[in-house]
């Protein structure tokens, strides 16, 4: 009691009591006034806290999803490995400033008996370093806690430490600090954390009063800060298993998401022409192939990221689609979505587009938008009606739409005709157009075609002297082919290019006729110039080449 005496000022002690009880004072009338006037939202509150409270207690001894308990024990033993490699260092390093200690005699700051308590921990942390997945499981985990804490408990009891009054305080402090609150990342179980604490509590009460409590006040003194390290360790563990219990769930949602975007890629791959990714603010995140070879932007060294979609649409519908693609509910992780629009390829045509959008989060909180885009210029539409707005059919009927009038006709036949492309005559037809074998080139088509026939020679030569003429299909759209004086009929269709070392170089041409007057207007999309020919890298499938007039 004489050291608490000499500690006294006077002076100071009526200048402590005066600012104290103002303070209190000002506290206790702050605190009236707040609870009347939020007495409404306190009740609330703490009847959501009751809610919380026994939702946990009813959670804690009922079945949990299995994949979320699952995933919780995985994070958790990952935080238990990494946890005993710490300890594993810090607990040889302690040992070894002991030991140095020992054989140079100098004073030592924690008793013989309080370490070597401590030495289990240090031993199961180093076998830890050795075999680590037999050491720590799932079933074990629990018990390398309870050991650390049983050996700490016998650490701090009289058996490995001095009187409370006689420097035990600084001891408890480093076992808190050492193993007693990280620790916490071994148990799986708050329940176990809060009996072998209260435990510890307990014999610390026990031996207080055994010492003297409380009328010797230093022995106290580790008591209350037993009492604090129960309650702040007790709600480390609630805080970390809630933590580790929204990181779980985060990672399975995310897991979730992850595959239901793959699906919707996977289905929009069979789909559609082109799979894009696009950001928040409508511009493609990656270069994309696909949608290159679309809209016939497939040269070297071209590259799409950082374009917005929009600048490949009419400027009259790019508002009207960026409006669309804005369109989401934000409320949802996933919005899927579909409308009709227009493109542009490099050379002004325009064709029809279906449009399929997949809208999703990402844990950062940005929009990302999944695009399939789908030409159904010369195809019916996959959505329909289900479409947000549907582009009214052209006044005008393509050569590839028929006719009601027309399903009443016999279909068309397929055709062929080969073409010598050194002399310009046809070689050989078939029987529908045998009157066309040995005429030249001006008189079987228009003058259209046959300038582009006159391009496709030269641009086919030189695919022939980089060997890569058995690679090339082209395809031509709206020729003209002539059947009489004042008759002709608009044909599409595919060309394949044969050479021989007699005849040189010859164009197979494969096609439907259909009636001059069924096929006068032209189709919506143009074609590129033949001098737009590249050789495709994949002989297995045909190079996408449009040609037409």
């Amino acid at each position: 009691m004489e050291s608490l005496s000499s500690w006294s000022n006077p002076g100071l002690d009526t200048l402590f009591l005066a600012l104290a009880s103002a303070i209190e004072i000002s506290f206790f009338c702050g605190a009236v006034v707040f609870c009347q006037t939020h007495y409404q939202k306190i009740c609330l509150s703490l009847h959501k806290c009751v809610g919380r409270l026994s939702a946990w207690l009813r959670q804690c001894g009922s079945d949990e999803d299995t994949k979320l308990v699952t995933e919780v024990r995985r994070l958790q033993l990952r935080m238990a490995h990494t946890f005993l490699n710490v300890l594993a260092g810090i607990g040889n390093g302690i040992t070894l400033i002991y030991q140095s200690n020992i054989w140079r005699q100098r004073q030592r700051w924690m008793p013989t008996e309080f370490i070597l308590f401590m030495l289990p921990i240090s031993a199961y942390a180093t076998l830890h370093l050795f075999c680590p997945n037999q050491v720590v499981t799932r079933r074990t985990v629990n018990f390398c806690y309870g050991l650390g804490m049983t050996c700490g408990i016998l650490a701090l009891s009289p058996l490995g430490s001095p009187a409370l009054a006689s420097g035990n305080l600084s001891l408890s402090l480093a076992y808190t600090a050492f193993f007693r609150l990280p620790s916490v990342t071994l148990a799986t179980r708050t329940s176990l954390v809060l009996f072998l604490n209260l435990l510890s509590l307990v014999l610390t009460l026990m031996r207080a009063f055994s010492e003297g409590f409380p009328r010797n006040l230093n022995a106290g003194t580790p008591l209350w800060v037993e009492g604090l390290s129960c309650v702040v360790v007790t709600l480390i563990s609630i805080s970390l298993q809630q933590w580790l219990r929204g990181a779980a769930s985060q990672r399975l949602h995310n897991q979730k998401v992850k595959a239901e975007l793959s699906a919707a890629t996977s289905l929009l791959r069979l789909t559609c022409d082109a799979v894009i990714e696009l950001g928040e603010d409508l511009k493609l995140t990656s270069h994309s192939s696909e949608l290159a070879a679309v809209l016939l932007r497939d040269r070297p060294g071209a590259s799409l990221e950082g374009v917005p979609l929009t600048d490949f649409m009419p400027p009259a519908e790019a508002a009207r689609a960026a409006e669309i693609l804005g369109r989401g509910e934000v409320d949802r992780t996933i919005s899927a979505n579909v409308f009709h629009t227009r493109l542009v390829d490099t050379y002004s045509s325009r064709f029809r587009t279906e449009v399929f959008q997949v809208r999703y989060s990402k844990i950062d909180g940005g929009v990302r938008h999944l695009i399939g885009l789908r030409d159904f210029t010369d195809q019916l539409s996959l959505a329909g009606r289900n479409a947000t707005d549907e582009i009214p059919e052209p006044s005008s009927r393509s050569s590839r739409q028929r006719h009601p009038q027309d399903a009443s006709e016999s279909p068309p036949q397929l055709t062929l005709l080969e073409l010598n492309l050194q002399d310009m005559v046809v070689n050989s037809a078939s029987a529908s157009l045998t009157q066309m074998v040995g005429r030249s080139l001006e008189e079987v088509f228009t003058s259209d075609g046959v300038e582009l026939f006159r391009n496709a020679k030269r641009e086919l030569a030189a695919l022939e002297e980089q060997e890569a003429l058995h690679e090339t299909t082209l395809y031509f759209g709206s020729l003209g082919l002539r059947l009489g004086d004042s008759e002709s009929v608009q044909i599409s269709g595919t060309m394949e290019p044969i050479w021989s070392r007699k005849e040189g170089l010859r164009l197979v041409l494969c096609f439907q006729m259909s009636p001059a007057s069924t096929g006068s207007a032209m189709p919506e999309r143009t074609a590129a110039a033949a001098a737009a020919i590249p050789a495709m890298s994949a002989p297995q499938e045909p190079l996408r080449t449009p040609i037409a007039l």
